[in-house]
């Protein structure tokens, strides 16, 4: 809505494309945190303003340009979420550090006499 080129509309002429934050999805949230963009482990605004202050350092006047390829490689699933072929397919192979899932145990509640 802010830039005006092939794919955007340029209609928002009052914000400059350096206020936007990027918008989080599944496929953002996923390849930030394998790129290390964000610190933050659960989608919300301080991890959508983690990611955007990261790529405010490589492109300060328009940050969220990096946000459709960010979430296209996520949607391609060449990265090896929970596949046994790892990262051996991912496009991000050697910058990509993928945070180790685990598994919350389950807690059964305690037996009452």
């Amino acid at each position: 809505m802010v830039r005006r080129d092939a794919l955007d509309l340029g209609v928002w002429t009052r914000v400059p494309a350096s206020a936007l934050v990027v918008p989080l999805d599944t496929h953002i949230v996923r390849v930030g945190r394998c790129l290390r963009l964000t610190r933050y482990t659960s989608p919300g605004w301080k991890m959508a303003s983690d990611i955007t202050r990261q790529l405010r350092a490589l492109d300060p006047a328009d940050p969220v340009r990096y946000d459709f390829s960010i979430c296209h490689l996520g949607m391609m699933n060449a990265c090896g979420f929970s596949r046994a072929q790892k990262d051996s397919q991912c496009p991000l192979r050697g910058v990509c550090q993928p945070v180790a899932r685990t598994r919350e145990r389950s807690r059964r509640p305690s037996a009452r006499r």
